[in-house]
């Protein structure tokens, strides 16, 4: 393995990090926004049959705290 080679290999290694991060950054907003909408739901209406809670504000105001970060 030659230094060359070796640089473009780390380059590479980085370059493909930024990517894989890039993707979970953009995964994890998306599941905070579908954690949202879900919260929102459950703030509106009243719990069911099957023990479901209702949303808390604090809650909600938590994962628009995770969003913005």
């Amino acid at each position: 393995v030659t230094a060359g080679n070796a640089e473009n290999v780390k380059d590479d290694l980085n370059g493909l990090d930024k990517a894989v991060s890039a993707v979970l950054v953009q995964r994890t907003i998306e599941r905070n926004q579908l954690l949202v909408t879900i919260a929102k739901s459950k703030l509106s209406r009243n719990p069911d049959d099957k023990g479901e809670k209702r949303t808390k504000p604090e809650e909600l105001v938590r994962l628009y705290d995770l969003l913005i970060q």
